[in-house]
């Protein structure tokens, strides 16, 4: 199975742009940091490593086997996405 990879930057981004310094195909800082979803794939070793160095550990990315369903507003995983696990 697949590996699927999502990323995003947390609330409390500063715009220093070392994100985008160390992945400029996914990151883009001007204030605040976005990510460019469509280039994910394949640069996964670049935003761990962006992830890893930035200052105020905003960027968040999580590696599922699974389809992650992210409330963009809340950034928390919606609940009907959880398994209980007296459901297993």
């Amino acid at each position: 199975m697949k590996i699927k990879v999502k990323v995003w930057v947390d609330e409390g981004c500063i715009g220093c742009g070392l994100c985008e310094e160390i992945c400029p195909e996914v990151f883009e800082a001007d204030e605040t940091a976005s990510v460019n979803e469509e280039n994910i794939e394949g640069n996964e070793d670049a935003i761990a490593e962006a992830a890893a160095e930035c200052p105020v550990e905003v960027i968040i990315m999580i590696e599922s086997d699974f389809d992650l369903i992210i409330d963009d507003d809340e950034d928390e995983v919606e609940e009907e996405s959880v398994i209980e696990e007296d459901e297993l």
